[in-house]
């Protein structure tokens, strides 16, 4: 588990500040495409049934 994090703070030292940019980035995607999935799922099924309009 030691060697598990000595690996991570190397790699992250060795990020340049665009690389980390990106990433938080990517994050913040994901998070929102995550938060939509999951708003879709509470709110599912629909009020009215799909088959009557």
């Amino acid at each position: 588990m030691h060697n598990d994090f000595l690996e991570q703070q190397a790699r992250y030292q060795q990020e340049t500040p665009e690389q980390r940019q990106a990433e938080k980035a990517w994050e913040a995607i994901a998070i929102a495409h995550l938060l939509n999935l999951i708003k879709a799922l509470i709110t599912y099924p629909p009020t009215k049934p799909l088959n009557q309009q």
